[in-house]
């Protein structure tokens, strides 16, 4: 279970995004839904569970290709606004409750495919969320974890700038840190996908609301950044906008 100041420092910090991060158009991303649907291998009769769903981008996706979807977060603004997308769209199969994913608040098996977009690297514990995923999920299912994973050599760099710009940011997972996470559930083959997700400076920063003195760190950091790589970002210039590039890696399992 997630220590009690750090699931306030979640909530604190996603109470604040929940808006803005449903309306970043990089979290739209097609390439990033597509993934997760692929690796998942719906085909329109699961029920799914979206864990950590924030404001219900991924499962609102993913109701056009399941009989059911539901989502769980800790955060109830992230919740709400799920819930309000979700109706905006006239979706009847998917529903949204707040819910810890170290404890969820399912039964053993309840779900074809359990999911999780971009929420491991907030997470204190995230072999045990990995473990309730897999106790929720029924045998011959699927689990797909997606995520923020740098290279081992720049990872703590990445956290650097990740914890300066959101307090509710633990570490990221590396590649082999998630392809274990199946390997000590006695989970057997995993399937990997890596994308980037590409956005401006700006706009991360901006949806984030580090205070003004990290603000001015957070952009000298990726200034210096720029034909380096250290940070695992490909930080760049063009057209003079900073942009960035999030390394993501999906992986699914197989529950046997």
């Amino acid at each position: 279970m997630e220590t009690i100041e750090h699931q306030h420092r979640v909530i604190s910090q996603f109470t604040l995004q929940a808006k803005p991060f449903a309306e970043h158009q990089a979290h739209s991303q097609r390439e990033s839904f597509d993934t997760l649907r692929d690796l998942a291998e719906l085909s329109g009769s699961e029920r799914v569970l979206d864990c950590g769903c924030g404001p219900g981008l991924v499962s609102c996706y993913l109701a056009d290709y399941a009989r059911e979807v539901v989502g769980v977060d800790l955060t109830q603004a992230m919740i709400d606004q799920a819930g309000a997308a979700a109706a905006s769209r006239g979706l009847a199969n998917v529903s949204f409750q707040a819910g810890n994913v170290t404890a969820l608040p399912f039964e053993v098996g309840e779900f074809d495919v359990t999911v999780s977009r971009y929420a491991f690297h907030h997470l204190e514990n995230p072999e045990m969320a990995f473990r309730e995923m897999l106790r929720v999920t029924r045998p011959g299912g699927r689990i797909v974890v997606a995520d923020a994973a740098p290279p081992t050599a720049k990872r703590a760099n990445y956290d650097a700038f990740e914890k300066r710009r959101d307090p509710s940011h633990t570490s990221a997972l590396t590649l082999e840190e998630l392809y274990f996470l199946g390997e000590r559930a006695g989970l057997g083959e995993v399937v990997i996908r890596s994308f980037g997700v590409p956005m401006t400076l700006d706009s991360l920063i901006d949806s984030s609301f580090p205070d003004a003195a990290d603000r001015i760190v957070l952009r000298e950091m990726i200034q210096a950044d720029v034909g380096v790589d250290a940070l695992s970002f490909n930080a760049r210039v063009e057209d003079g906008v900073h942009l960035i590039t999030f390394p993501i890696a999906a992986l699914v399992w197989k529950k046997g």
